[in-house]
């Protein structure tokens, strides 16, 4: 970047021309424009960086988390199935079988590793968006945050809370618990008393909760309670069990009619600062959203199964839910992939000896379904049993 002014001298005690005055403050405000515009250009490369260096962080800890997935089936000798990996789910369209019709395939949600029924409908709770797609949270959404700090020797240190509402997976809401080192506790607990905003709705009904804790893996989901209308207090959400170094997470429920949701998370891991003379826990969020969805009855997807050995017989196939009342509501079939002909797929039942021609490699027809349409199973991969060849 090339600047334009140029700086004159003026003689002491002297007559200064009024040209070369308004010279300068031309070239100075054409400079103070180039530079502007430069750092404009700049910050959305900065943007664009962070957006691609977020989106890497995700797919690098998708890969992660499907390699952990391989090793645990190595060692535990169990067979797991999960959705990280975008190529283990297929609606047909790359696959020789028939074809799942757009309004009849499951919603997937690959960075939360989950098939849900598709929503026919779905209202967000926490925030707004319009025909855009520009997202508004709005004044009303009040969150109260506590923790269980008994002492006062720390600092905290915290940016906005809308952060977490906001639906920019580029941003968090993050609090960090600065201690001297030595003073440190075992752990860190809060909770997010989360009100339900009553400017954007129409009813109090919601059956879905997305939690993206930040950082990921670090994190535990303890607990999530609600407090209902008529109801000053709070119930524990008795299908949530708590999840331990959370990720992304989906938390499904019978429809209620809520006024507050209520979040609990520990954090048990601290960095190191100022050459080891302060510690820190960070506790936050990327991600905070609350849904009423209305759910097609019936979805179905194809998952690959792809084992590290050939098949005898395929002796188990579970559905891995939250809820166990759900693992009923799933429905599978096994077809098996013609190791000549990719084209060619073969049925295949559990206990039962597989064609050494369709024993490699498997897609599970997976269909979920639901009586009421207000509520959906959520399933995060299947634990599977065979006998190698």
């Amino acid at each position: 970047m090339k600047l334009k002014f140029e700086p004159r001298n003026f003689n002491f005690n002297k007559k200064a021309k009024s040209e070369n005055l308004n010279e300068m403050n031309k070239e100075l405000s054409l400079d103070l424009f180039q530079i502007y515009d430069e750092l404009s250009r700049q910050d959305s490369k900065l943007n664009e960086f962070n957006q691609m260096l977020m989106l890497n962080n995700q797919k690098l800890e998708n890969m992660v988390n499907d390699l952990q997935t391989t090793l645990d089936s190595i060692v535990t000798d169990t067979h797991f199935v999960n959705f990280y990996n975008t190529e283990n789910v297929s609606f047909g369209e790359n696959i020789e079988i028939d074809e799942i019709m757009k309004e009849n395939r499951c919603m997937y949600e690959p960075d939360y590793n989950t098939l849900m029924l598709k929503p026919l409908n779905s209202r967000p709770k926490t925030y707004l968006s319009n025909l855009n797609d520009e997202i508004t949270v709005p004044e009303d959404l009040n969150v109260e945050i506590t923790d269980d700090t008994s002492t006062d020797n720390y600092t905290i240190e915290e940016n906005d809370i809308n952060k977490a509402f906001n639906q920019d997976s580029n941003q968090a809401w993050i609090r960090n618990y600065i201690y001297d080192s030595g003073t440190e506790p075992n752990s860190i607990t809060v909770i997010i008393d989360i009100q339900i905003p009553k400017s954007i709705i129409t009813n109090m009904f919601a059956n879905a909760l997305f939690i993206s804790p930040f950082p990921k893996n670090t994190i535990d989901i303890n607990t999530i309670e609600y407090s209902t209308v008529n109801n000053s207090g709070y119930e524990t959400l008795s299908s949530f069990s708590g999840v331990v170094n959370s990720n992304n997470t989906v938390i499904s429920f019978y429809e209620k009619q809520i006024t507050n949701i209520r979040i609990t998370l520990t954090q048990d891991s601290y960095n190191e600062i100022d050459n080891g003379n302060k510690r820190v826990f960070t506790i936050g969020a990327s991600n905070i959203a609350v849904y009423d969805n209305k759910y097609s009855k019936e979805s179905t997807a194809y998952v690959k199964f792809d084992p590290p050995v050939a098949v005898d017989e395929i002796t188990s196939l579970e559905p891995i839910v939250d809820n166990p009342e759900d693992s009923d509501k799933i429905e599978t079939k096994v077809y098996g992939i013609n190791i000549h002909d990719n084209s060619m797929m073969s049925s295949v039942n559990l206990n039962e000896p597989i064609s050494y021609n369709n024993n490699e490699v498997f897609w599970i027809e997976t269909t979920i379904k639901s009586e009421t349409g207000t509520y959906s199973p959520v399933l995060k991969g299947f634990d599977i049993q065979i006998d190698p060849v």
